[in-house]
């Protein structure tokens, strides 16, 4: 008895999915990073403020 394996698994992924999955992995990215510095800025701006 012959034991199949499914090859899609294990084949190499097209230049276009790559691209695809690695653009969305930067727009992620920018997303996250974008949350961050809205989180920063206003203590930043509030700092600044309370030195003057």
């Amino acid at each position: 008895m012959m034991q199949q394996t499914d090859l899609s698994a294990t084949a190499p992924r097209s230049f276009s999915r790559r691209l695809r999955r690695r653009v969305a992995r930067g727009v992620a990215l920018c997303a996250m990073g974008s949350w961050v510095l809205l989180a920063i800025v206003p203590v930043v701006v509030v700092i600044l403020e309370l030195g003057r």
